[in-house]
């Protein structure tokens, strides 16, 4: 565990001094085929100022001294009255140190206030990973998230799209309620945002 309290920043003017580090970090910490162009979250950017993407949250935690430490990229969709987070790490020397954990309560805490049922999210399917290490790193992301109350629905099939420019690929879907919610009402909330990216396969479960 650490000592560390983090600060939260959202960047919302690509004039940030943070976007350069929130930039770095996202190019080394997500394969090719699981991240958006650039040239797309500086679109948000550049829209924030009128008002546009008002929505989508590109965050960054600093520890007390503004040192930059981790991002996270999320979604509001009202009409579903759910969240869902993109992109969330930390730095590589961070990790394990409790900071992971701080940082996404964090989110949880401002997306709670929200009046929203939950937060959705991707990640890698462990026993579709490219290598033995890849494998490792997949369980111990859905362990992590497991133990900050998360839960992985089952019964699903649901392909990652991040442009045309990369191939769809196979991910799990995990959900953090916010209220008391069924495995079929998670599905069904999924469903209406991710629409033919997911399908169910057998009985939703959440676990």
């Amino acid at each position: 565990m650490t000592d560390i309290v983090l600060k939260f920043r959202e960047i919302c003017d690509i004039e940030d001094d943070l976007l350069l580090p929130w930039l770095d970090l996202y190019e080394t910490s997500f394969p090719p085929d699981e991240k958006i162009p650039v040239s797309e979250i500086l679109r948000i950017l550049k829209g924030k100022p009128s008002g546009q993407s008002k929505d989508t949250v590109i965050l960054s935690a600093v520890d007390e001294k503004d040192e930059f430490l981790g991002l996270a990229f999320y979604e509001i969709a009202s009409a579903c009255k759910a969240a869902f987070l993109w992109y969330f790490a930390v730095k590589p020397e961070t990790r394990g140190k409790g900071i992971g954990a701080q940082f996404y309560h964090e989110i949880l805490r401002r997306l709670n206030a929200q009046n929203l049922k939950a937060v959705f999210f991707e990640v890698e399917i462990p026993e579709e990973a490219r290598n033995p290490q890849n494998c490792e790193w997949a369980k111990r992301r859905i362990n992590f998230y497991k133990r900050q109350g998360a839960l992985l629905m089952g019964g699903i099939r649901y392909e990652q799209s991040v442009g045309p420019h990369q191939p769809t690929i196979p991910m799990h879907i995990m959900v953090h309620p916010f209220i008391e919610c069924t495995p079929e009402e998670a599905y069904e909330i999924s469903k209406a945002y991710y629409k033919d990216r997911i399908k169910r396969i057998g009985a939703i479960t959440l676990n």
